[in-house]
Order: C-alpha cells, then sequence, then structure tokens
C-alpha cells in the first residue's frame, strides 16, 4: 500500500511539473508531509479537515512565546530567474499574536538566499490581515521573481510568536509563465 500511495506522488508531482506546478498539494500523504523539515511534535496530518474532504495540515500551539513553522527546501536551480507562485487554503481558529507586529503570527512565506549572502523574504501580502483570530479557509498566495544568482530557496509555513490552531490545504508552489 505505501508504495502504492509513493507510485502515485510521484506520477502527480511529475504531471504537476510539466504543467508548470513543481509542487502540487504538498501535503496531502504523509509521504509528502515528510518533505517538509522541522519541529513536527505540533504539527498533524488530518484527512478530510479540508474543503472538498481533502487533507489539512493543522498546526496547535497553546504557548505564544514559540514558534511552530515547516519548511520545504525547494531546489534553487529549478527556480531562479523564474517567477513563482506559493499558495494555500488557510483556516485559523483562535489565533493570538505574541507581538502586534506584522511579521508575528500566520506564515506562508518563502525565504531566498543569494550567491552574494543576500537574504530575501517574501510573503503574502493580504494574509498580514488575516495573522490573528478565527476564518473560514481563505485562499492565499505569495508571487516572486526569484533572483538569477539564488542559492537557497525555503517554502515555510506555520505560525510565528502566535497560539492557537492554524490548518493548511491545497499548498502548491507553481512556475509561472
Amino acid at each position: 500500500m505505501k508504495k502504492t500511495n509513493l507510485l502515485l506522488a510521484a506520477l502527480v508531482c511529475c504531471g504537476a511539473a510539466f504543467a508548470g506546478d513543481l509542487y502540487d498539494d504538498m501535503a496531502s500523504t504523509p509521504e509528502l508531509l515528510n518533505q517538509w523539515q522541522g519541529g513536527k511534535k505540533n504539527v498533524t496530518l488530518l484527512p478530510n479537515a479540508a474543503p472538498e474532504g481533502k487533507y489539512a495540515l493543522a498546526f496547535d500551539c497553546d504557548d505564544a512565546n514559540k514558534t511552530v513553522i515547516l519548511r520545504f527546501n525547494v531546489p534553487a536551480d529549478k527556480v531562479k530567474g523564474k517567477k513563482v507562485e506559493f499558495s494555500a487554503k488557510i483556516k485559523d481558529e483562535n489565533v493570538t499574536q505574541l507581538k502586534k507586529i506584522p511579521v508575528t503570527g500566520i506564515k506562508l512565506m518563502l525565504f531566498i538566499q543569494t550567491a552574494s549572502g543576500k537574504k530575501i523574504y517574501t510573503e503574502s501580502r493580504p494574509l498580514a490581515n488575516f495573522r490573528a483570530g478565527s476564518y473560514n479557509w481563505k485562499e492565499f498566495e505569495t508571487k516572486y521573481n526569484i533572483p538569477a544568482d539564488a542559492t537557497n530557496v525555503l517554502a515555510l509555513i506555520g505560525l510565528q510568536q502566535a497560539s492557537g490552531k492554524v490548518l493548511f490545504s491545497d499548498i502548491d508552489f507553481d512556475i509561472e509563465d
């Protein structure tokens, strides 16, 4: 059964890459979740928790002094010099920010490092209005032109210095035309 799921996931990813999607539904199976790095202690993959009966990745944090973030390493050679879109559907339940500053709360972000050492953080601007509180499923995206000299590209999701629960579904990473 595991081999069948892995084969199916590989076929979906290959087909998606051909269509312009580099990674499609990036956390819809336990095997895909394993590709994410970071502390997964407070992260759960929930079947049928998202719209259309899809999987959702739930981040639970009861201490706003902590950060619960997962990162996905995107091969820089595949995206440098290209415009990309990182998107997800997000549901927020009783999220409270430790600090009322724009960088805390729910995260859907790209981190890019260039050959010169420059560090770039980019995320969904509309998400800044939804970093705390409770709301039903909304789709968010961040688009960015990856510098031609990028050496490191990470996709980041989770909670930064915030308590509560946030769910992510339909997590996609696309190369724009």
